[in-house]
């Protein structure tokens, strides 16, 4: 038999998390469990992908950054070449599934930048990258803390 439970309790005294944690504990250890929603993207886990991705994925990773989120396909390309976004986006999603093998983050973690095009028809040129909701002072800070280590 599963059994869930969802509390809220306002304004408890500052002990009443441990004394409730040792309540259930004396029930047993499979009353226990840690179903803490995971972070996602924090700081260390932006700069362990900025890391390991390459020069070239990074450079489009820090656009987006300095961009305030979000990097213009066209503008990109008239400082860097009409090819430029080619195969960028390959380094982001191959890191990011090597760092899921290796436990750097969890599995179902998203990509930090999803692109856009400008119609949905069929091929055409990436108008816009995009940082995920929320994650642009995480690496906004890991940028920070990758530029320092250099």
């Amino acid at each position: 038999m599963d059994l869930n439970l969802t509390l809220r309790i306002t304004d408890p005294p500052p002990d009443w998390l441990d004394r409730f944690t040792a309540l259930i504990a004396a029930l047993g250890p499979a009353a226990v469990t840690d179903d803490a929603p995971d972070p996602g993207w924090t700081a260390d886990r932006a700069l362990t992908f900025i890391e390991h991705i390459n020069p070239r994925g990074r450079q489009l990773l820090r656009a987006a950054v300095d961009g305030g989120g979000r990097v213009s396909g066209e503008e990109f390309r008239a400082v860097h070449g009409d090819d430029a976004l080619s195969g960028r986006m390959t380094s982001l999603t191959g890191t990011l599934k090597s760092g899921t093998a290796k436990g750097w983050w969890p599995t179902g973690t998203v990509a930090p930048l999803t692109p856009t095009g400008p119609d949905k028809r069929g091929w055409s040129k990436t108008a816009f990258y995009y940082l995920g909701d929320g994650l642009l002072g995480a690496f906004r800070t890991a940028f920070a803390r990758h530029d320092a280590a250099e």
